[in-house]
């Protein structure tokens, strides 16, 4: 929790420990001044002269008074009556008696002033057996000063009520207990709507932690203030650090196990220690905080955005000539080199567009020339120059295409050469080769006197075998003959 906001609800507490203070403190001075008439009265009743009972008793018909009595029991029903009437805080009044404390001819006295009804109605209170049990008289004598009790409801009126008293003495002796009966309806002035910090509950504690109010949980009144605790150590912290003076808060978990912030703003009523615990949900002391945030989370979105949609929009504008070059790249790649980059911007991306246009019209001119030499060469046209200016990695390219040209050239001039000399091996062969076929042609007409020679002979050599073959034949028919004429005698 942040300072601004630790004050802000410390201020609210004490602005609202002010209110019950402010009824307490009413409650104190009505409760003093009757202390301070009665003891004034009983020094004037010292003082005079013992008188006559003349006087009716307003609150006991058929008591009879002395003039001073009876003018004491007067002031003690008109101011009640008055304190009724004209305090909000206030709703009744009164004073009891100890035996024969009043008069000494009624032991039991008590002076009631209801203003309960919005008219005061003036009654006793019973015995003093009966009065002199309740908390308000015994606490009052206990502590000899002014004490508050614990809430109660009372028998007559049955409103729920706190009661401050204190004791009436004169010559250190105990003569009574006035007291100031005040309703809890009072302390629900403070159980107001906070739009700020709408889950805030109001209380007030004892200092032993008995709640004397409580504006979200009116039957919790009269219990212990432990039971608004999740954690019984932290209630014990709360009523060690209320034996104090000052004004605190601590961080813990109410009895729904919810953190809350406890702030305490101590009161004071008579010489008891009260306190108002404002409770609040620590979801409502950050609320401001997270709106905060949440705010500076939702301008920085926002901002982020506005910077997005800036950005995104300078990207497509500073992307789209770099689109350009990309479709031009592509192109160049596919083997397209008549691209046209339309980018004219005077920023890098200009200058890059600039210098890859100026690449693919180089490229361009480059494949044109290789492309034009190449068709010359190949329409037997060696009367060729290069022009363009080759540079870096490209001079390797026209290297190539000059050792091209001077290799082919070459290559012509010694093919050349060689037809010369071939062509002169070739004559010389013709000549050769013309008297050899004359020399031939001898040898053909004696080849063919011989030829003829040949085959006449061939005929006569065929002529004689076909007669040599007739003479086998007969011969071996004659064999024959022999043989069977042999068979014929050897039989």
């Amino acid at each position: 929790m942040n300072e601004a906001m630790e004050g802000q609800l410390g201020a609210v507490t004490m602005a609202d420990g002010a209110i019950v203070q402010d009824v307490l403190n009413n409650a104190e001075i009505s409760v003093q001044s009757m202390v301070t008439f009665m003891n004034d009265a009983y020094k004037e009743m010292e003082e005079s002269s013992q008188l006559a009972r003349t006087e009716k008793s307003a609150v006991y018909p058929s008591l009879r008074l002395t003039p001073i009595e009876a003018e004491m029991e007067e002031f003690l029903v008109s101011n009640a009556t008055n304190e009724t009437r004209n305090s909000e805080d206030i709703v009744a009044v009164g004073v009891y008696f100890e035996p024969y404390g009043f008069v000494d001819n009624q032991e039991s006295y008590a002076v009631y002033v209801d203003g309960s009804s919005g008219v005061p109605v003036v009654s006793e209170r019973g015995s003093h057996g009966e009065y002199s049990q309740k908390e308000l008289y015994q606490k009052a004598l206990e502590t000899g000063g002014l004490a508050s009790t614990k809430p109660y409801v009372d028998s007559l009126n049955g409103l729920l009520m706190i009661t401050m008293s204190a004791p009436v003495m004169y010559n250190n002796e105990v003569r009574g207990v006035a007291f100031v009966d005040i309703s809890m309806e009072r302390f629900e002035t403070i159980n107001r709507a906070n739009e700020e910090f709408p889950s805030i509950i109001y209380s007030i504690s004892m200092e032993d932690g008995t709640i004397v109010y409580h504006s979200a949980k009116p039957d919790l009144l009269g219990e212990s203030m432990v039971d608004t605790f999740d954690n019984a150590k932290d209630y014990e912290e709360v009523i060690s650090r209320m034996s104090g003076e000052e004004n605190f808060f601590i961080k813990c978990k109410d009895e729904n196990k919810v953190n809350v912030y406890k702030f305490v703003s101590m009161l004071k009523a008579g010489n008891d220690k009260w306190a108002i615990v404002n409770t609040v949900h620590a979801a409502d002391v950050y609320k401001d905080t997270m709106t905060a945030a949440s705010l500076q989370i939702a301008m920085a979105v926002a901002a982020n955005i506005v910077m997005v949609i800036v950005v995104v929009g300078s990207l497509k504008k500073m992307l789209s000539p770099i689109q350009e070059i990309v479709i031009a790249a592509e192109e160049i790649s596919e083997g397209n080199l008549n691209v046209d980059i339309d980018v004219h911007t005077e920023d890098e991306i200009g200058l890059l567009a600039g210098t890859f246009g100026k690449t693919a019209e180089y490229l361009r001119y480059m494949i044109d020339e290789i492309s034009n030499t190449l068709e010359q060469i190949a329409n037997n046209n060696l009367d060729i120059a290069i022009h363009n200016d080759y540079k870096g990695d490209f001079v390797r390219i026209q290297k190539s295409m000059d050792s091209i040209l001077n290799n082919m050239l070459k290559e012509i001039n010694d093919s050349a050469d060689q037809v010369a000399d071939a062509s002169g091996n070739v004559s010389g062969a013709a000549q050769m080769l013309a008297k050899g076929a004359s020399e031939q042609s001898d040898s053909i007409q004696e080849l063919s006197c011989a030829v003829n020679n040949v085959s006449a002979q061939a005929a006569r050599n065929a002529e004689n075998a076909v007669k040599v073959r007739e003479e086998v034949l007969k011969l071996g028919q004659e064999l024959a003959e022999s043989n069977e004429k042999m068979k014929r005698m050897t039989e």
